[in-house]
Order: structure tokens, then sequence, then C-alpha cells
């Protein structure tokens, strides 16, 4: 998969690094817990139930600690 960048250039996935937060903890599907949390605006695939998926948050609904 190729994505625009500018002037007409395009780049691999490879070359785009998404940026995120550590902050989801379990699978929306199937509510398993995970052992670390991963990466907000990343696609995942859950280990246990399969489901790919890709959670983003606004910024206002962030949860303190």
């Amino acid at each position: 998969m190729h994505f625009m960048h500018g002037k007409g250039r395009t780049m691999s996935e490879e070359e785009i690094k998404v940026k995120g937060e550590l902050l989801v903890r379990c699978c929306p599907g199937c509510s398993v817990q995970f052992d670390e949390p991963v990466l907000t605006n990343k696609w995942h695939k859950c280990p246990v139930c399969e489901s790919e998926f890709l959670c983003r948050i606004n910024p206002a609904s962030k949860i303190e600690n």
C-alpha cells in the first residue's frame, strides 16, 4: 500500500510512523485484557478472538490515571 505525501511523493507503510499513546488495555470485541497497553491510532489484532481494531481518542476524552 502506498500513500501520497506532499507534491506527488508516495510513501510506503514502512516509512509512516504512527503517533499514538499507550492507552489501549483490552480488546473492544471480546474484552480480553492485554499483558501490556498498546498504542492508539494503530491497527491491532486480538490474539484471542482474532478481530482487528483501531482505537482513536479525542484529546479531551483521555482518562486520568
